[in-house]
């Protein structure tokens, strides 16, 4: 697990349960972690991201771990669903994240679809190139006639340069 305490009251609460459950070494929590390329290690390697961000909107960390190819287990809400579709693990409690783990133990291979399902939509999707089209398409949709009256006075200055041009080299 890998990022900061936001407050001493959280801090103390995770603390409490590393210290109860010494020798259950599966977990660790690395603290914060703000090299790119060591994050994008872990990232690559870990077992899942959990995702349990319950509001706001499209998250840069959960689209980094869907640019890895990651088992997403994520909060079940609308912003995480939109974003990921149906490409990862929901839960709506902590004992379902539970079931959820031990589904992937049995047969990780039967989930291995998900990870590309998400590196599909976050490349497709979510990319600059397709982000830039999309607003592409809407300025074209809301200014093109705006646009067609600009190109064609465009191409006549053109015309008139090239016809001034073409004078003074006579």
């Amino acid at each position: 697990m890998t990022g900061n305490f936001l407050s001493k009251k959280y801090e103390s609460f995770v603390k409490n349960i590393i210290d109860r459950h010494k020798g259950h070494d599966r977990i660790i929590f690395t603290g914060g972690i703000y090299k790119k390329d060591l994050l994008n290690m872990l990232r690559q390697n870990c077992f899942a991201y959990f995702h349990g961000h319950s509001a706001g909107g499209t998250n840069p960390s959960l689209l980094e771990a869907m640019i890895m190819k990651n088992i997403i287990i994520a909060h079940n809400n609308k912003y995480n669903r939109e974003v990921c579709l149906d490409n990862v693990f929901y839960y709506n409690s902590p004992e379902e994240i539970l079931d959820i783990i031990a589904s992937i133990e049995k047969d990780s291979a039967k989930y291995e679809n998900l990870k590309e399902g998400v590196f599909e939509r976050v490349t497709s999707f979510y990319s600059w190139n397709s982000i830039a089209e999309k607003y592409d398409d809407l300025f074209l949709k809301e200014h093109g006639e705006f646009l067609k009256e600009h190109d064609k006075f465009s191409k006549k200055k053109d015309e008139l340069f090239q016809e001034k041009i073409g004078a003074e080299n006579q």
